[in-house]
């Protein structure tokens, strides 16, 4: 008797009857998540979290990680800690009307000069995860640096000091200050913050609001190519989306490139690191 079933046809009978998933299509095999986005609760944001989840409902993505600014340097704790108990109250009401999963986070500047600080923060409020980043030395923005020649050095300096000693779990834009100067991305300081991100277990961004501020992704693809050589592999990518037409920005395209590559690309729940 002819078979008049095509071998596709039976697999996905099969899949169907054991209960498995459906493989993935290969153009579908990509990272559907944008894990570092600003909404209203960031001063530098007017998103609403409503306009964000519209905006994305009939996109790709499933998961959106809402990373707002803390800077201890100008907010008082329990300031701190009652706008992130508002958000996330209303990230529980809109989480119930929408299949995108809102995951929890913040990001912190400079979070190793505030121990006492962030720990009074992890007590009381509820995050899934915590990027840490580098945006001020001394509490003076990089941008009113940049004629200091040693502020590369400084600049590094200080991302390790973060590294080693702030309860983080995603190292965000790790070569921001590209914005403003020219960097050696294959400097040795480079090399060994990759290495302390790889001994202490944390996560690596690819943040692509590098493409649109200076052609490339923080970090430069040669830092990620040295973050891989030498045994890294986790990473979140995150738009850091500021208003709607940001969100989500390369990430599809990126992640699709970077599937050649060993890299393991995750979400944080609960600061515990989830491949997607």
């Amino acid at each position: 008797m002819e078979n008049i079933y095509n071998r596709e046809d039976y697999q996905s009978y099969i899949n169907f009857i054991y209960g498995r998933k459906q493989p993935e299509p290969e153009e579908e095999k990509f990272y559907k998540a944008d894990m570092h986005v600003h909404c209203e609760y960031s001063y530098d944001s007017k998103m609403s979290i409503e306009s964000i989840i519209n905006h994305l409902k009939n996109s790709k993505i499933k998961y959106i990680g809402l990373a707002d600014h803390v800077n201890f340097a100008y907010e008082a704790p329990p300031y701190v800690v009652e706008k992130l108990k508002r958000r996330n109250a209303e990230i529980d009401r809109i989480q119930e009307t929408t299949g995108i999963t809102i995951l929890k986070g913040i990001e912190v500047g400079e979070p190793h000069l505030y121990l006492k600080e962030m720990a009074f923060l992890d007590k009381i409020t509820d995050t899934d995860f915590t990027i840490g980043s580098i945006h001020e030395i001394k509490t003076k923005p990089l941008r009113a640096l940049v004629k200091d020649k040693n502020l590369t050095k400084k600049y590094f300096k200080e991302i390790l000091n973060m590294i080693k000693n702030a309860p983080i779990d995603i190292v965000g834009h790790l070569d921001y200050l590209k914005r403003y100067i020219e960097l050696d991305e294959t400097s040795d300081e480079l090399y060994e913050i990759l290495s302390e991100i790889i001994r202490l277990k944390l996560t690596l961004e690819i943040n692509t609001s590098g493409i649109r501020r200076c052609s490339s992704t923080f970090p430069d693809p040669k830092i990620i190519d040295e973050y891989i050589k030498i045994g890294g592999r986790n990473v979140t990518y995150g738009s850091d989306a500021h208003n709607v037409t940001e969100l989500g920005e390369n990430i599809e395209n990126l992640s699709k490139d970077n599937k050649k590559l060993t890299l393991t690309q995750g979400i944080f729940v609960n600061h515990n690191f989830k491949r997607i």
